[in-house]
């Protein structure tokens, strides 16, 4: 993720106004499947043409300009989840976190490419967030931690898939509950004004502040994309080749697109099945 993201639920009834979209049994942050398919094709439409029969087989169609007007598209998304959390460390700027629980739960959903799984509370033997004396310390908490090559092995299989270099440096195993913790208060949250139009100060009458929940930058997620078969037969290809060669390294997702928000680097691995 190249800049925070805000995928929204609309208004929240807790002390965020506009909060990011949450698994309900967990409170991990994510994003609908929906709002990623919608993204995508947003995206492609820009690069290839909104009427592109291709997108529209690809994506679904709902009144199109073909001799079928309706039916699903041979492209499905799932909803992204959290593989990798940045967080503020005394040593090293910032620690990118995962746990056991997230690990597991990856492998579930991908038998093709599966994980190295790892112990709490270890890091690389590489690592550079850890103190002379062996604890790292991330925001106000500190975690007495061990090196572990497991660490290592799982650092650079996931650097195969998402890209990160330093991984191995900046890794950390958090115990899951620890985790919970951090992906449910570590969030950015930004205070904006409401600011009327005509007078061009602070909007009283609504309410004048407010606040925005974002995913920092640096975040992680991964999401299943699935191929079936559309009503007809992609020219010279197939529909995972063509989503592969047409897709662009960057998209934007989320709101306030022109903040600068959302801005997210896409990652395939071309490799699984």
């Amino acid at each position: 993720m190249i800049t925070p993201l805000h995928a929204g639920v609309g208004s929240g009834l807790g002390v965020i106004d506009l909060p990011i979209q949450r698994e309900k049994h967990t409170n991990f942050p994510k994003i609908e499947a929906s709002t990623l398919k919608g993204c995508f094709r947003e995206s492609l439409e820009q690069k290839l043409g909104r009427d592109t029969k291709e997108i529209h087989l690809a994506f679904g169609c709902d009144g199109c300009d073909l001799e079928i007007k309706e039916f699903a598209g041979a492209l499905g998304f799932s909803d992204a989840r959290i593989l990798l959390f940045p967080i503020k460390s005394v040593k090293g700027i910032f620690a990118y976190a995962t746990c056991p629980y997230v690990i597991q739960r990856f492998n579930s959903e991908n038998s093709d490419f599966l994980l190295p799984e790892v112990d709490e509370l270890t890091i690389s033997k590489n690592s550079t967030i850890a103190l002379t004396g062996g604890d790292v310390v991330l925001e106000e908490y500190v975690f007495n931690v061990s090196k572990n090559d497991k660490v290592d092995r799982l650092a650079d299989a996931l650097s195969k898939i998402v890209g990160i270099k330093d991984l191995k440096q900046r890794l950390i195993i958090l115990p899951d509950d620890e985790f919970t913790e951090f992906v449910s208060r570590s969030t950015e949250v930004i205070t904006r004004n409401r600011i009327n139009n005509d007078t061009g100060t602070v909007d009283s009458q609504s309410g004048g502040l407010f606040t925005e929940e974002y995913l920092p930058a640096e975040s992680v997620l991964y999401s299943l994309l699935l191929f079936g078969n559309s009503i007809e037969v992609f020219k010279d290809t197939t529909p995972k080749e063509w989503f592969i060669k047409n897709k662009r390294g960057a998209i934007q997702i989320g709101g306030n697109s022109t903040l600068g928000k959302g801005i997210v680097e896409v990652k395939i691995n071309e490799n699984s099945k």
